[in-house]
């Protein structure tokens, strides 16, 4: 293999030769990534890169490497192939598809078409008993009034009798404020009475101090009277001791 079998302006990386792109100043094709059978090709020349003869001159550098022209013509041929073969099966794609929904437009009119004839016949009987409806609500307006008369009367009878409820409440608030009024009056009363319960307790608690000074004293001057008694007993009974022994000597 001779290096007039390659196209210097043409190269590829070593790095990352699986997922790089070719770099070329060819017009990109559809499906531009590397094809398998372009993988082997780079495998095998990355294989060989040492085993390469560069003439004077060449400024290729050491991690670069050229690609054969048959090569890249044949990589770039499969592309194109695999491009077409892509469009082809995307065309087949789309008639599946528009035959597709052709069918189903067709089915879906024929459903539509079922259903509008059920929908008529309900319409027809929704309308029917439309009119029934129609006159069933007349007669339940004409009872919806005569029961709003009768509900009104109740009302307004209802409302005189709050009237007078309320009247009779007024009265017996005023009888309760007047009650009130009388409570707090002989609540002042009983109040005056308690004080004067307290001092009339107080004045019998020194009425009772004073009665039993008193008592005591008294006490002692009944006592001191009967020591006096019994002495002048006691000189009685010696006085007439003596005149019965006069007596009794003359």
């Amino acid at each position: 293999m001779k290096i007039s079998d390659f196209v210097p302006g043409l190269s590829y990386p070593l790095a990352g030769l699986g997922d790089a792109r070719l770099n070329s100043t060819l017009p990109p094709t559809p499906g531009s990534e590397l094809t398998t059978y372009g993988k082997d090709i780079i495998r095998s020349l990355e294989a060989d890169k040492e085993s390469l003869e560069y003439p004077q001159g060449c400024t290729a550098k050491p991690l670069q490497m050229v690609i054969p022209v048959h090569a890249l013509e044949n990589m770039q041929l499969e592309q194109r192939r695999a491009g077409e073969h892509d469009v082809l099966h995307r065309l087949a794609d789309s008639e599946r598809k528009i035959a597709a929904a052709v069918a189903a437009r067709l089915g879906f009119e024929r459903v539509a078409q079922k259903e509008w004839q059920v929908q008529s016949r309900e319409l027809l009987d929704v309308r029917n008993q439309a009119n029934v409806t129609k006159e069933l609500l007349a007669e339940e307006r004409r009872q919806h009034n005569e029961d709003m008369v009768a509900v009104y009367d109740f009302l307004d009878n209802t409302e005189r009798r709050a009237h007078k409820t309320e009247q009779k409440l007024r009265e017996s608030e005023e009888k309760n404020q007047r009650i009130s009024a009388e409570l707090e009056r002989a609540l002042a009363q009983a109040e005056r009475f308690r004080r004067q319960v307290k001092t009339l307790e107080h004045e019998c608690f020194v009425l009772r101090s004073r009665l039993w000074t008193v008592e005591m004293a008294t006490q002692e001057q009944a006592r001191q009277r009967r020591y006096e008694n019994s002495v002048l007993q006691d000189k009685l009974n010696l006085l007439r001791c003596f005149t019965y022994a006069e007596k009794s000597q003359l």
